[in-house]
């Protein structure tokens, strides 16, 4: 049976422009980024996504993406042919996967506080070695 497709029309509270709060941010892989913004945008049958960042070393970095909340299968970039899902949980939480070969090989969840003034991100996945990872990240909104 074939997914229906959601449009995001709704008022998610995940929704909007936000700006990291790198001293509450815990990570366990990777270089805690010391500046970031992200952006969800509604976006014709979705959400796009737009993340850009300021590492512990001063790099910047940047992703890209979009489609359906519906859990459906996007074919992206990378090694493998990863598939991304992005699933809308509730109006405050969007939830996100990367599979290859089938297998999830990293999640995210997406979680707006009740007032809508801060998101919460965490990320899990595994390092090449196999050890499972898990970060987190606080943003506060700086617009709609």
């Amino acid at each position: 049976m074939k997914k229906r497709a959601r449009l995001c029309r709704c008022r998610c509270r995940y929704l909007g422009r936000w700006e990291l709060v790198p001293e509450l941010s815990l990570y366990e892989s990777g270089d805690a980024p010391r500046q970031g913004n992200y952006v969800l945008e509604a976006s014709g049958e979705g959400v796009a996504v737009e993340i850009d960042w300021i590492d512990g070393q001063g790099e910047s970095g940047s992703a890209r993406y979009s489609g359906p909340i519906d859990g459906s299968e996007i074919p992206i970039e990378g090694p493998g042919s990863p598939k991304l899902t992005m699933t809308h949980v509730d109006e405050g939480t969007l939830d996100s996967a990367v599979y290859v070969d089938g297998q999830q090989v990293a999640w995210a969840q997406r979680r707006a506080s009740a007032n809508g003034q801060l998101l919460a991100v965490v990320q899990t996945g595994r390092e090449p070695e196999g050890q499972p990872f898990r970060n987190f990240q606080v943003y506060r909104r700086i617009g709609d």
